[in-house]
């Protein structure tokens, strides 16, 4: 564990306690000090795993006491904003633009870290998130297991479609099942939308009376928009080849009923 008197942020040796004794930073704040623990040439990745233990330090106990507030009025427990935890980002920030690698050395860490961040404001993880991608600190492995819990993927609600961008659903099962419902209900609207604009018994019988390019010209859209049209609205088309065999007077494939729009 750290001193009380040493900064949140790089592990310091004694080659740079020694060159930190020859700079004037009696006054200095945390930040610029661990600035000028970067530029002295401090390395982040300390551990056998090559991991950062500064890093670990910031996740599981610099942002876990900040994170703990109350209620200024009320006196209940109230989530952290980025402000109230501006100095352990600023500190992550630093670390990770020199490379510092977050490698949990066992489940439990990734669980405290979790903990930590239900204390937090939800754009607080989204932060931590966005700073492992961009850095690539971590596996995907581990921001999964970071995020894959019912009760964090609740918490950050609000931010699932951020996360999503990412490439991290977050979802809950009742969430995408809601999102699965809505889903439906709009490609069933627009498929209304769209039968109400073409008459599908009409199209039916028009594709299988002459070829798909003929009969496109009289709705004034091209044979490509049509068939679109004819998947949209579940009415079957005569295959590659169709009116070519017709015309032959070979066989030609049975011209299926039409189905019921909406089954």
């Amino acid at each position: 564990m750290q001193s009380s008197d040493e900064p949140e942020g790089f592990p310091i040796n004694s080659a740079t306690e020694n060159a930190l004794k020859d700079r004037n930073i009696d006054t200095a704040s945390a930040k610029d000090i661990n600035h000028l623990i970067a530029e002295l040439g401090a390395k982040p990745n300390d551990k056998a795993n090559g991991g950062s233990s500064s890093l670990d330090r910031c996740l599981s106990t610099s942002l876990g006491f900040t994170g703990f507030r109350y209620d200024s009025y009320f006196g209940t427990p109230a989530k952290a904003s980025k402000y109230s935890v501006s100095d352990t980002l600023d500190t992550l920030r630093l670390l990770f633009e020199h490379g510092a690698q977050w490698r949990p050395d066992e489940v439990r860490e990734i669980q405290w870290v979790r903990r930590n961040l239900y204390e937090c404001e939800p754009d607080v993880t989204l932060e931590l998130v966005e700073q492992l991608v961009k850095h690539t600190a971590c596996t995907q492995d581990t921001i999964h297991d970071l995020l894959r819990t019912p009760a964090m993927k609740k918490h950050l609600t609000p931010l699932a479609r951020k996360f999503g961008l990412m490439g991290f659903d977050i979802r809950t099962k009742e969430q995408k099942a809601e999102d699965e419902r809505r889903d439906a209900e709009y490609r069933r609207w627009t498929i209304r939308q769209l039968a109400s604009r073409y008459d599908r018994e009409k199209i039916y019988e028009e594709i299988w009376s002459e070829p798909i390019q003929r009969v496109a010209k009289r709705y004034d859209i091209s044979d490509v928009g049509l068939a679109k049209v004819c998947k949209k609205l579940s009415i079957p088309r005569p295959g590659r080849g169709y009116w070519a065999m017709k015309a032959a007077g070979k066989p030609i494939p049975k011209r299926p009923p039409l189905p019921e729009l909406f089954t």
